[in-house]
C-alpha cells in the first residue's frame, strides 16, 4: 500500500502544480478588452448666431430657423439648439414665430422641438387679429405647419385667453384642438353702433 502511494504521489502532485498554476494565471491575466468602438454622442462642431433657411419650389425663403448656439452631433445628426427662434411665412398667410430657451433639430430639419418658456405669436393680418400662445415644450413637423405639445397651454387672442392641457394646432387651416382641462375667458368686443337716420 505505501508503494502505491509513494507512486501516486508524484501525480498528485503535478496535479495540484497544474490546478494551481491555472487559478495564478487566471487571475494575473488583465481582463479581455473589447475592441468594439463605443458609439458617444460627442458634438463634431457648434455654431455661434446659427441660421437655418428652408426655401419653397420658387425659391423663396418661407422657413427661417436661428439660434444663439447651435451644437451638432455626428452619430446621430440632430442639432440642439440653445434659444432657438422658427419663423415661417408660406404665401399670403400670416407668419408664426415660435421662440424658446432650448430646442432640437432631426437629421432632416423637418422635425424641431422646442423646450423651455416657449412663445408663439401668429401675426395678425386683415380680419385675423394677433394670437399667442405660451407652453412649456412644443413638437413643430416644420413641411407640415402642424405643432403638437402634452404640456400645459395658454392662448390669448384680441383680449381672449383659453387654457388647456395637450394641443394640436394646424397652421395651413389655422384650426387647433386643446385636448383636455380647458378653461377660457373670452371677450367680446362691442361693435360701434352707428346712429340711425
Amino acid at each position: 500500500m505505501k508503494n502505491r502511494l509513494a507512486r501516486l504521489f508524484p501525480v498528485l502532485l503535478m496535479f495540484a502544480l497544474a490546478a494551481g498554476t491555472l487559478w495564478l494565471s487566471g487571475i494575473v491575466q488583465p481582463a479581455k478588452v473589447d475592441t468594439q468602438p463605443v458609439a458617444r454622442h460627442i458634438p463634431e462642431h457648434m455654431a455661434e448666431n446659427f441660421t437655418l433657411t428652408q426655401f419653397n419650389k420658387e425659391g423663396v425663403a418661407d422657413t427661417v430657423l436661428t439660434a444663439e448656439r447651435a451644437i451638432y452631433y455626428l452619430d446621430d445628426q440632430t442639432t440642439v439648439m440653445k434659444k432657438p427662434h422658427l419663423r415661417q411665412q408660406r404665401g399670403a398667410a400670416p407668419a408664426v414665430q415660435a421662440e424658446a430657451l432650448s430646442g432640437w433639430v432631426d437629421r432632416e430639419g423637418e422635425l424641431v422641438e422646442l423646450k423651455d418658456d416657449v412663445h408663439v405669436v401668429r401675426e395678425d393680418a386683415p380680419g385675423q387679429p394677433m394670437v399667442q400662445l405660451d407652453t412649456s415644450y412644443l413638437k413643430v413637423h416644420v413641411s407640415e405647419e402642424f405643432g403638437e405639445t402634452p404640456e400645459h397651454v395658454t392662448i390669448t387672442r384680441d383680449g381672449s385667453r383659453l387654457e388647456g392641457v395637450g394641443m394640436t394646432i394646424d397652421n395651413k387651416s389655422h384650426h387647433f384642438e386643446l385636448l383636455s382641462r380647458v378653461t377660457g375667458t373670452y371677450l367680446n368686443k362691442p361693435r360701434s353702433l352707428r346712429p340711425r337716420s
